[in-house]
């Protein structure tokens, strides 16, 4: 049996209520620092609920494969809060004893998104010197600033973040992103655009080659599930079925002499009477 939860099945918070942002601040992944200007900003995407399941469904493969080896089951205690802590502690626990989190190594003017002429975004992500140099190498003509080996060291730009990311915003303003798409990726720097729109992602020629998306079931596109087995499993889904629609087949499964009628059922929920 496995049980997911927010905070666990014990400890001084496991029975109070919480949502996902309630586990995200709680499991210190605001602590690592993400933006140069240290402001703290919620994370678009669930990845509270999101690891929790993750956590979940290894947590279940391990456990099954002990079952079938020992012939006995196990409770499973996922916690949402420790699902999150986990992943961020590998980023956040060496930063207990260095002071102030923005002066570390994890803070970096040229791995950031940038703004074009045009409004659009992209992302550069010049963490190895080999392509600092090609990128200030391939600017420098038109950007003086770029024009100088000062920053040619991790470190020193690490150094002067504040510096390298005000430098970069004014280089990136200076042009349209159909001029960045092709300068960039001419001269091979790691690179990539920054969707703002679904229908942006659904239309990205890389992930459309890799068929991530389908419309086959549904009336809304879907994503496989992101990792392709060699021996062809398909892993798009069917839409989710209906209250109750595999009532009949799971009991007939889970009790095959006992009879099937209309009251096996689900049962609607008791309605809660409303307080004044």
């Amino acid at each position: 049996m496995c049980s997911l939860s927010g905070y666990g099945q014990t400890g001084p918070y496991a029975n109070g209520p919480g949502h996902e942002l309630n586990f995200l601040g709680l499991s210190g992944i605001f602590t690592v620092p993400g933006r140069i200007d240290g402001e703290i900003t919620r994370p678009d995407v669930r990845v509270g609920d999101m690891a929790g399941a993750m956590q979940a469904a290894f947590a279940l493969t391990v456990a099954l494969a002990g079952t079938a080896a020992t012939g006995q089951g196990q409770h499973i205690d996922v916690s949402l809060t420790e699902s999150i802590a986990g992943w961020c502690a590998l980023f956040a626990l060496p930063l207990a004893d260095a002071g102030d989190p923005l002066k570390s190594g994890l803070v970096q003017g040229d791995n950031d998104v940038f703004r074009t002429a045009d409004g659009r975004l992209l992302s550069l992500a010049t963490f190895e010197d080999k392509f600092w140099r090609e990128l200030r190498s391939a600017l420098g003509t038109e950007f003086p600033g770029l024009n100088t080996d000062a920053y040619d060291r991790r470190a020193a730009r690490t150094a002067a973040k504040e510096k390298i990311h005000d430098l970069l915003t004014e280089v990136f303003a200076a042009h349209d992103h159909a001029w960045w798409e092709r300068t960039l990726t001419g001269i091979g720097a790691p690179w990539a655009p920054v969707f703002t729109t679904p229908q942006q992602l659904i239309d990205e020629p890389h992930l459309t080659a890799r068929n991530l998306f389908s419309r086959a079931s549904g009336p809304a596109p879907q994503a496989r599930f992101p990792v392709r087995f060699g021996s062809g499993l398909n892993t798009f889904r069917t839409p989710a079925p209906e209250l109750g629609a595999h009532t009949r087949e799971v009991l007939e499964e889970a009790m095959p002499t006992a009879p099937i009628t209309a009251a096996s059922g689900p049962r609607p929920p008791a309605r809660r009477r409303s307080r004044t």
